[in-house]
C-alpha cells in the first residue's frame, strides 16, 4: 500500500496534465521561508 500511494499520485498528475493542455503553462513558484535550518 506504501508504494501503491506515490504511483497512483503520479499516474493521476501525470493523466491530468495530459488531458488539459493549455495554451500557456500556469507555473507556481513556492518560497518558504524559516524552514528551522540555521
Amino acid at each position: 500500500m506504501r508504494k501503491f500511494t506515490p504511483i497512483a499520485f503520479c499516474a493521476s498528475i501525470l493523466l491530468a496534465s495530459l488531458c488539459s493542455a493549455a495554451e500557456r503553462p500556469n507555473i507556481l513558484y513556492l518560497y518558504v521561508d524559516d524552514m528551522g535550518w540555521g
